[in-house]
């Protein structure tokens, strides 16, 4: 039988946009679209520039939920809630699969 973790990472593997939604230092919502990738961890990266809304958001509140694509037929979507956090050093130079 097939798991729960392999099934979203398949249904994410075939997904190239997501939607992040972050808070601003006044509390509000913001939410951006943008490209991301993924390792087999279920771990989920994109870029930004730092002169970006959500990643002025992201420094000041690491609480970030992401949206990743729909199934028309089924009507999915993968919803993650979290923590992002800037990659550094050997992590900025670890591709994913």
């Amino acid at each position: 039988m097939e798991s729960k973790k392999s099934k979203v990472l398949e249904f994410i593997r075939n997904k190239h946009l997501m939607v992040i939604s972050s808070t601003t230092v006044n509390n509000f919502s913001q939410s951006a679209l943008v490209a991301f990738s993924e390792n087999n961890e279920l771990e989920i990266i994109f870029g930004t520039f730092c002169t970006t809304r959500k990643y002025k958001n992201i420094k000041h509140q690491s609480k970030v939920s992401l949206v990743i694509g729909w199934n028309e037929e089924k009507k999915i979507t993968v919803q993650y809630e979290g923590k992002a956090h800037e990659l550094e050093g050997e992590e900025m130079t670890s591709s994913p699969p």
